[in-house]
This record gives C-alpha cells, structure tokens and sequence, in this order.
C-alpha cells in the first residue's frame, strides 16, 4: 500500500473516533438535559395540582362577593336589618369558617 494511503486511513480512523466520542457526549448532556425538563414538568404539575383548590375557592368566593355587593346596593336598609338581628348566628357562623381554615392550613 501507499503512503498517503495509510496516511488518509489513519486520518480518517483517528475521525472516526473522535466524532464516536463526541457523540456519546452530546447523547449524555442530551440525557441530562431531558432528565431536569422532566422533572420541571412534574414540579410544575405537582403545585398546579395543590393550588388548584385554592384556585377554585377563590373563584367560588369572589362570585359570593359580587352577589352580596349587588344585594347592598340594591336593599342597603333590609340587609343592615337582616344583620342586626343575626348578630350572633354571624359571629358563630365566622367563627366556624375561622376554625375550617386554621384546620385546613394545618393539614
């Protein structure tokens, strides 16, 4: 055989290598990569998961809210009446929603 040949071979082997060896780095920083947006993923649906409830009582109370605004603006002297003589069913009444949030804070 030839020189240049052998030479071109060699050159070509020593390539062949090098690119092998490139390539299982590539494959195992793409491995690693693809591991961590994984995990990403389960983080982020894990606490979409918890807050959803949240979510939902926010949105349930806020629609509360709007009725009772549109009740005072519409019976302003009916309702403080209302209130009035309820006085104590409305302190036991936010006592108890008081209690159901420190239980469910505590959970």
């Amino acid at each position: 055989m030839e020189t240049w040949l052998l030479i071109l071979i060699g050159i070509l082997v020593s390539l062949g290598i090098v690119l092998i060896l490139y390539l299982i780095y590539v494959f195992r920083k793409m491995a690693i990569t693809v591991k961590k947006v994984d995990y990403l993923v389960e983080d982020i649906t894990y606490k979409l998961e918890t807050l959803s409830p949240t979510i939902d009582s926010l949105l349930k109370l806020s629609t509360y809210v709007d009725v009772i605004d549109v009740a005072i603006k519409r019976n302003s002297g009916t309702i403080e009446k209302v209130i009035k003589n309820n006085k104590e069913n409305i302190e036991k009444f936010n006592k108890q929603l008081q209690k159901a949030i420190l239980d469910e804070n505590n959970k």
